[in-house]
């Protein structure tokens, strides 16, 4: 009996010493999705990247900023190393450090790993600040820039590097009028966000109506935009040159079709039940897996026809 009593109370302590973090997600499980979307299903190219090549390290600290703009909260130790590497290849207006919280202008608060999503999970362009002061603690403003930002310099590779004049006239507080970001960069940040929150989603045991993120695809009203439209525009953006070519307009062919399916399970008038129904909901996540899938295998095939990435990450797909 007392043999039971201490492992009972063993269960406990271990469950309590689980870093509140631990439920955002695993990490690595995340990066995975991404390098997926980028680079192909296989995850083959960063795999075989030496370690300590420039475009491993590039690869990584994409995955960095996504931490720091999508996950990191409570002051997790990997939120300083990711903003110290970051830091080194010279990204600019980073936060000052991982400790400071939204009144100091800072990114860190407190919350699980269930509740941070209502911080940073609603939508690429959504306004946290009308939710009032603690809808926007997570500071998604500066949270977003450190993406964008980390997209821009890697791609803008030399050119984005800061001269010792401009140092100086930024020391001076002289701004340059002409560092807009390139649209390609900004939707290519948000599609490596958006990859994040469907993954999340992909990752959920049940159907969560309460889930205080993005939806899939939006039903009855429910929410101001969806994943499947938000990565249609996005891709439109930064496959511009592209919208008239086969693989483009397959890809877009393909996202409509799962949209569709997709629509149809979560809407009680055609799918008795929708998602409250343990099987639909089944059916509904195999059409994020699969929706999710279709895109690690469309979006590389395009992204090598685009000049700024294939000068950064050359990739042999089939």
């Amino acid at each position: 009996m007392k043999r039971i009593r201490w492992s009972f109370l063993l269960l406990i302590v271990m469950i309590f010493a689980i870093p509140l973090n631990t439920f955002a997600g695993d990490a690595e499980y995340h990066n995975e999705k991404m390098r997926q979307v980028l680079f192909g299903e296989m995850d083959s190219y960063y795999k075989k990247l030496e370690k300590g090549s420039k475009q491993k390290q590039y690869i990584e600290d994409l995955q960095y900023a996504s931490y720091l703009c999508v996950d990191f909260f409570n002051g997790a130790k990997k939120g300083q190393i990711a903003l110290e590497a970051l830091s080194d290849i010279g990204v600019p207006d980073l936060p000052a450090n991982t400790t400071d919280s939204f009144e100091k202008n800072g990114i860190n608060y407190t919350a699980s790993g269930y509740t941070h999503r209502a911080y940073t999970h609603k939508g690429w362009d959504y306004d946290y600040s009308k939710d009032g002061l603690d809808g926007d603690k997570a500071n998604w403003k500066s949270r977003k820039v450190i993406l964008q930002n980390t997209v821009k310099t890697i791609f803008d590779g030399e050119n984005s590097k800061i001269g010792f004049l401009a140092k100086i006239k930024e020391f001076f507080g002289f701004k340059d009028k002409n560092k807009s970001l390139d649209p390609r960069y900004n939707s290519l940040a948000a599609v490596i966000y958006y990859v994040h929150i469907l993954g999340d989603q992909i990752d959920a045991d049940e159907n969560e109506e309460g889930f205080t993120a993005v939806p899939f695809v939006m039903m009855n009203g429910k929410g101001e935009v969806c994943i499947v439209d938000e990565f249609e525009k996005h891709f439109s953006i930064l496959f511009n040159s592209q919208i008239d070519s086969a693989e483009y307009k397959i890809l877009i062919m393909e996202m409509d079709k799962y949209k569709v399916k997709a629509e149809k399970l979560y809407d009680i008038t055609d799918t008795p039940g929708g998602l409250a129904d343990s099987n639909n909901f089944d059916e509904y996540r195999s059409c994020e897996e699969e929706f999710i899938k279709m895109l690690s295998d469309r979006v590389p095939k395009l992204l090598q026809n685009e000049d700024f990435f294939n000068s950064i990450f050359e990739v042999s797909i089939e």
